[in-house]
Formats: C-alpha cells, sequence, structure tokens
C-alpha cells in the first residue's frame, strides 16, 4: 500500500461524506472514515444531540481526538466536520478541499444543530464562511471543484461515459500519479508548484516566479509537461536572464505593453524561437484589447495572439469570437467575466472553445480566473463536436441539469454547458447560441415565457400554458417545443396528501407562492390552486389554513412569507440549499418536501421529447 493520509475539508453541506462514500466504491483498498460519524457511534448520539448537550467545545474536542487516532493509522481517508480545526492536523496528512459553485449562498439544514442560536439558520452558516474559507485555502494540498449534483447520481450510471467514471479518473490520478496527463495549460504559483498531477502543459509566468525560480522550475518540469515562459508586466526579467532556457520552451508569452521584451526576442532570438512567441494581451476592453494586438501583428512580430478582454454582454462575445473566426489559427480568445460578478459568466464558453483552441487554461482552484474550466471539466469536456446542448436561465450556477443530462447529451456527442443570460438581451443571446451550434436546451427562468414567444412561431404547434422549458431545434431550423415542469408534480403532492393529511388531494388547500413562468404549468393540473404574488405576499380573501405551500419564489429581500396562517406542509419546487421555502420549514417545524424528486422527472421527460427528434439515431 501507499501509506497516504488524506482528509476531505470543506463548507456544510458539501457533499464530502457522500464523497467519501463514492471514493470508497472507486477505491476499496483505502480505509474510509467519517468522523462525524465515527463520533457519534462512540458517544452514542447523534451529532447534534452531542451539540445540544454537551456544546460545541465539547465536541471539538472529541474531533480531535478521534482524529488523531485515525490518523495514525495508513493509507486512510478521512472526512471532516467544517468546524474542525484544521492546526491539529499532523504535517503528513493531504488535504483536499471539496468545494461547490453554491458554497457562498449558503446551506439550511434539516436535520443538523444550529451552532449560534441567536442566528437563523442562514445566518449561522454566512457567520462562519469567509473564515472558513480562508482557512480551507490557506491548508488545502489539493482542491476539488465538484459539480453540483453529482450526489444524486446512481451508482448504476458508473458507466464508461458517465460523471462518476470521469470523478474516478480524476482521483485515481491524484491518488496514484499514473503520470497520464490532464488537458490545458496550468498556471503555477507558490500553492500549486507541488502538484501531484500531470499535465500536458504548465505555465511559469515572470509576475510569480523570479528568473532563478524559473530556471529551477524548468529543470523540474522538462521532462514531464510541455513549457510556456510568459512575460508580464508587473514584473518583467531581464530576457537575458532567461535566454539560455528559451529553447526548453514550447512558447514564449509576451504581454502586449512589453514592447522592449518583444523587441529583444525580435532582434535577438533564433528564427525557432520567434516561431514560438504568443502576444498576449490583458487589457479589459475588448475594442483596445483587439486593435492592440491587431496593431502589433502588422508592426512588430507575426507572432499568434492571445485576446483575453472582460467581457459584458453576448454582443461583446459574438464581436470576440467573430474576430477569432477571421484568423483561427493565428488567434486564441479568453473571456473574462467581470470582477464584480459572482460566479463565471463565461466558463461554459470557456468550455465550447477547449477542443478548438490549441492552448487553454485550466483552473485547479488555486487560480484566481473562474471562468476556466476546473479539472473535473478537462476530463468531462474534451471532445471535438459540431453541436451543444445547455440549460439556459439566470442564475443557473446552482442547475443539476449539466450532471444530469451529461451522459444522455455525451452519447450523442454534444456537450451540457450551464448559461446565464440577462433578460434584456435573452434574444441576442439565443441569436449567437443558434449560430455557434446549440440544438437542444433545457429553459429556466425567468424565461420559460419568453421561450415560448420565440420559438413557437418556428414550431407549427401550440402549447396551451404558453410556457416551455424543453427545446430542440432541427438542422433544417425548426423548433420543437415542450413543457415538462409538472412531470411529478402530481406524484409529490399525492405523495404530501397521503403522508401529511390521510386525506385526498382535492380536499387539500393549495397556495402556490411565487413561481413565474412555471404558474400556467402548475395551474393547469392543478386548477384549484391559489396564486400568491411573492412580492405581495396576500393570501386569498378568508384562508388562514394553508395544507400545502408550493414555495416557487426566489430568495429576495422583496419575498414575503406567510404570516398569520397555519401550513400543514411545504412543497419547495426548488432543491437548493438556501431557499426559503425550506428555511421557513425548519423555523416552524414543517413538513418539507423537496422539489428534487419532481426536478428528475422533468429531467426525464426532457431526454424523452429530445429522442423523438434525435438525428443521430
Amino acid at each position: 500500500m501507499m501509506d497516504i493520509k488524506i482528509v476531505l475539508i470543506g463548507h456544510r453541506g458539501v457533499g464530502k461524506s457522500e464523497l467519501l462514500v463514492r471514493l470508497k466504491s472507486y477505491f476499496p483498498q483505502f480505509h474510509y472514515f467519517d468522523l462525524d460519524a465515527v463520533i457519534a457511534e462512540k458517544l452514542a448520539n447523534p451529532v447534534y444531540k452531542i451539540f445540544e448537550t454537551f456544546g460545541e467545545e465539547y465536541f471539538r474536542s472529541k474531533e480531535v481526538e478521534q482524529a488523531r487516532l485515525i490518523l495514525n493509522k495508513k493509507d486512510v481517508i478521512v472526512s471532516l466536520g467544517a468546524g474542525f480545526n484544521l492546526e491539529n492536523l499532523p504535517e503528513d496528512v493531504i488535504c483536499i478541499w471539496v468545494r461547490r459553485p453554491t458554497d457562498s449562498d449558503g446551506r439550511i439544514f434539516l436535520n443538523r444543530p444550529t451552532l449560534d442560536p441567536k442566528l437563523s439558520p442562514l445566518e449561522d452558516y454566512l457567520a462562519r464562511f469567509d473564515k472558513r474559507q480562508r482557512k480551507y485555502f490557506e491548508k488545502a494540498d489539493f482542491i476539488y471543484d465538484m459539480p453540483e449534483g453529482i450526489s444524486i447520481l446512481e451508482s448504476k450510471t458508473l458507466a464508461k461515459k458517465g460523471v462518476l467514471i470521469q470523478e474516478k479518473n480524476l482521483f485515481k490520478e491524484f491518488l496514484f500519479r499514473t503520470g497520464k496527463k490532464c488537458k490545458g495549460v496550468l498556471t503555477l504559483n507558490p500553492y500549486n508548484v507541488n502538484t501531484r498531477l500531470a499535465f500536458e502543459t504548465v505555465e511559469f509566468r515572470t509576475d510569480i516566479f523570479s528568473a532563478k525560480e524559473i530556471i529551477r522550475l524548468v529543470e523540474i518540469f522538462g521532462k514531464k509537461s510541455k513549457m510556456i515562459l510568459s512575460f508580464r508586466k508587473d514584473n518583467v526579467h531581464d530576457l537575458d536572464e532567461l535566454m539560455d532556457i528559451l529553447p526548453s520552451f514550447y512558447a514564449v508569452d509576451v504581454d502586449s505593453e512589453l514592447g522592449a521584451i518583444l523587441d529583444q526576442i525580435n532582434a535577438k532570438t533564433s528564427t525557432a524561437i520567434r516561431k514560438k512567441l504568443i502576444v498576449s494581451c490583458h487589457i479589459p476592453d475588448i475594442d483596445e484589447n483587439t486593435k492592440t494586438l491587431d496593431s502589433l501583428v502588422k508592426v512588430k512580430s507575426k507572432a499568434i495572439v492571445k485576446c483575453s478582454p472582460v467581457i459584458q454582454s453576448f454582443t461583446e462575445l459574438k464581436w470576440l469570437y467573430d474576430w477569432y473566426m477571421k484568423n483561427p489559427s493565428g488567434r486564441m480568445i479568453f473571456p473574462r467575466s467581470d470582477e464584480d460578478s459572482k460566479n463565471s459568466d463565461w466558463q461554459w464558453f470557456r468550455h465550447f472553445m477547449l477542443s478548438k483552441q490549441v492552448l487553454n487554461f485550466v483552473n485547479d482552484g488555486f487560480s484566481t480566473v473562474p471562468d476556466q474550466p476546473t479539472l473535473l471539466d478537462t476530463f468531462l469536456y474534451n471532445d471535438s463536436f459540431t453541436q451543444f446542448a445547455a440549460v439556459i436561465g439566470n442564475p443557473v450556477h446552482h442547475s443539476y441539469s449539466p450532471v444530469f443530462h451529461y451522459e444522455y447529451m455525451k452519447k450523442r456527442n454534444m456537450p451540457y454547458y450551464r448559461i446565464k443570460i440577462e433578460e434584456k438581451e435573452f434574444d441576442e443571446a439565443l441569436d449567437f447560441l443558434e449560430e455557434i451550434g446549440l440544438q437542444a436546451a433545457s429553459i429556466t427562468a425567468p424565461f420559460k415565457e419568453a421561450a415560448y414567444r420565440r420559438y413557437q412561431p418556428r414550431a407549427g404547434t401550440d402549447i396551451k400554458i404558453k410556457s416551455i422549458n424543453t427545446l430542440y431545434l432541427s438542422n433544417d431550423g425548426k423548433a420543437h417545443i415542450a413543457n415538462t415542469d409538472t412531470m411529478g408534480l402530481m406524484k409529490t403532492l399525492t405523495q404530501i396528501s397521503s403522508e401529511v393529511f390521510k386525506k385526498d388531494l382535492q380536499k387539500l388547500t393549495i397556495v402556490l407562492w411565487g413561481g413565474g413562468g412555471v404558474v400556467p404549468a402548475i395551474k393547469s393540473e392543478v386548477p384549484s390552486v391559489h396564486l400568491v404574488a411573492s412580492r405581495d405576499g396576500k393570501l386569498p380573501k378568508g384562508t388562514k389554513d394553508i395544507d400545502i405551500l408550493i414555495w416557487a419564489a426566489p430568495r429576495s429581500l422583496l419575498t414575503q412569507v406567510p404570516k398569520n396562517c397555519t401550513i400543514g406542509a411545504v412543497f419547495d419546487l426548488s432543491y437548493g440549499g438556501n431557499s426559503m421555502g425550506l428555511e421557513l420549514a425548519k423555523q416552524h417545524n414543517i413538513p418539507y418536501f423537496s422539489g428534487l424528486e419532481m426536478f428528475k422527472e422533468q429531467g426525464r421527460g426532457q431526454q424523452l421529447f429530445w429522442s423523438q427528434f434525435d438525428e443521430r439515431k
């Protein structure tokens, strides 16, 4: 065996325990421990009871005690609680930080203790978030950006083309160092320079490493990976210091503002080295960026150019892509999201370009560029293709759809992305997406009615509720539209009426709180449902008792919650961890039913619909 000791760290509810179970199925030769479960077994009490009875300080002491005992063993992988004091870990332990895009949204738990009873469940999570986030980053040896929804996949999906097999492949490379190289370019920095993974290409930047350090890194990585030397304006080394090792590099990348370095390379280096030259520009404004590169190519260099502007809209993205397509062999494009954007706007486009450009940068978790594909993405999205599918909405960073539909689309040689669109540019965005190959889509809030208006004239058929969540575009330009929103709705409502009320559904008072584009679909299935605008919050006159509250409102300061009434059960159309419907159920101890099963039924319905028009059959 390997005598390896690994701990999984990360925020509450991220999925460490579930990942531990999957790792055990992938690699049974290791010994696996869920620290919370170990403590609960030792003290013969669930964790929340230990907190309630003895307090947090006592629980933390037991964490350290049991962790030390476990980590004295060989070949162990341990899942730690979010609040474990990482300073108590031995030096020889490898820390894997497990994180998800929704970590910063916060999570609410029906079955876990609130650590500070003075705070709401969500406030309790967020109060600890920033401090824990910093600790995880400082301690992490490896960061696993786990996709949303991977926990819903069943073990039978460990198929040749499934997400789980690619997760297994990623961890196989990490654990056993087989030497198989990860796709893409990894920019090295002090945090990842000792990476356990092998990469096709690594980049050394002069604003990160000294000339002496770069020379040393060439000795280490020269036999393992192709290398790129990048001169950046923030810390420019004398070219003479690095002249002797220039032939070692696959490419030499010079920032467009470093005219003197460009002149030196053109004057002092061989033709072979000049052929490796890339000129890059990171000026935020797209017009200034492309003009700078075009000018340099005309005047100073015939190098390949790399354009990385901040892109603010689909109009700008289309402009950038059109510029690239005028000379795809001589240009590379890497759109960046605005720094104020909470989540990446253009990661999907970086995925789209993975098989189209010579170089593509990867984010191993230690990068500051959120638009770069993650490590797992490079395993999932590396095949060439002509058409693609997507979930389209705003927000979409929380969506399970890319994971749910991955294998179905992979069999049809179509990647499936999550694409966020601003409402004001819906049609412009869809024009561009269709132009570059969109064929199938899951339409989510707030675009279900807008999508109906756009595509119904091309469909030749109508939908009574005038709202769609499923789209397929044939190669002849015809649109096929459907709404699977209500699939699973009646099944869950019937389950609630039976389990909670022991009554027929028709005898219950059902209120839909919010809903937007899903209202017509639900109204068509449950005509007696009472509709309440979530910003208004006014119940129908005379209604004091709600049997089933269908929660379909977003988390917002403007969203009201029901007042002066009793609620028998909450059916939350969301499956997110920070839903206000979930919070309402926890605060008032109301039976809670997630929309996850309904989501799965909707997804299966979408796949059945798409299969009718699959032109690859």
